[in-house]
């Protein structure tokens, strides 16, 4: 009993890092884009980067290459996970160019209620009535979210702030299905977990799958073989400016090691050792933590709201954190 407890509390303790390195990266993203950085020439880059690492550590850990005992059967759920993986990929950074790193954390704790949803739906988890009541608060809360940030975009009479208030409603939007996305790989991957697939090399897999859609993409939105477009932000100047960019590189180098290859990974462990809604649950973790960041960080760019924190932001926290009520949600 011991023994258990302890090492719930090593799950506990890793998913907290994780959402503390996730948040970190939310920063350093944001702070790339406003560098003038094309948010799918960043993904790019950090693909590259994170792929070269998650394959070192499978090596390392499992002994192996990721590919070398693949059943070919399996092939379909590895492409359902890659697909999923590629729109939690692409779909955060592109909202980022919307919204704030606060309100993208806001709305990352409906993870946990897509994810307790979906359990349900394959039957992997039961909805009982204090899980469905969960549900229902925090469902509210990601809503409330969404709309009430958008009317906060939109409040000023000009042209341009309702336009700012449409991409606050289309960020929001995005969130809301890399969201569903994040929360379809965690109950997806662990059917695959529970078949004895080693965490590292099954992360690696499905990452493989969806850093080719995401290069497929990125190459035929913006190819680097094209002309340079008036403002310097794609075709081959986008992927100069990338590599050239302090803060570019920066977000690179910590979203390839860290916020890909360690997240992912003992997201993966993480969701062998309990279940996917208690992986999901950490997501909780993310307004507050984001918060501390935005508070506590030396940049000055308040006239991009890159660390602003709104009133309308602040009431929907507190509806989306009224979910840790229910324990027994994610028991």
């Amino acid at each position: 009993m011991a023994n258990e407890v302890a090492a719930q509390h090593v799950v506990w303790a890793t998913l907290a890092l994780v959402q503390l390195s996730y948040c970190i990266w939310h920063v350093l993203a944001k702070t790339a884009l406003l560098a003038g950085v094309h948010p799918l020439i960043l993904a790019f880059y950090r693909e590259i980067l994170a792929l070269s690492c998650m394959y070192a550590l499978a090596f390392k850990l499992d002994g192996e290459l990721p590919w070398a005992r693949f059943e070919r059967r399996r092939l379909p759920i590895y492409l359902a996970m890659g697909l999923l993986s590629f729109g939690n990929i692409v779909g955060f950074i592109i909202a980022l160019n919307f919204v704030t790193t606060f309100n993208s954390a806001l709305l990352h704790p409906s993870i946990p209620v897509f994810a307790a949803v979906f359990a349900w739906s394959v039957g992997a988890e039961r909805m009982t009535p204090t899980k469905a009541s969960g549900v229902a608060v925090c469902a509210l809360g990601a809503l409330v979210t969404v709309a009430w940030g958008a009317a906060d975009g939109s409040d000023e009479s000009s042209n341009e702030a309702n336009g700012a208030g449409d991409n606050v409603l289309l960020g929001n939007f995005i969130l809301l299905l890399q969201c569903a996305c994040m929360a379809g790989l965690l109950v997806t991957s662990q059917r695959e977990l529970r078949r004895g697939v080693p965490p590292t090399t099954l992360t690696a897999r499905y990452y493989s799958l969806g850093a080719v859609l995401t290069w497929l993409v990125c190459l035929a939105a913006i190819p680097p073989w094209g002309s340079s477009s008036e403002d310097g932000s794609a075709h081959a100047s986008g992927y100069r400016i990338a590599l050239t960019t302090p803060s570019a590189l920066v977000a690179i180098a910590y979203g390839g090691c860290v916020s890909v290859t360690f997240v992912y990974c003992a997201l993966a462990w993480a969701t062998q050792q309990s279940s996917p809604t208690t992986a999901a649950l950490s997501m909780t973790l993310q307004p507050p933590l984001n918060a501390v960041l935005s508070v506590s960080s030396q940049y000055q760019l308040s006239e991009l709201s890159i660390y602003s924190i709104s009133i309308p932001e602040l009431f929907p926290f507190f509806f989306q954190w009224i979910d840790r009520c229910y324990a027994s949600f994610f028991e």
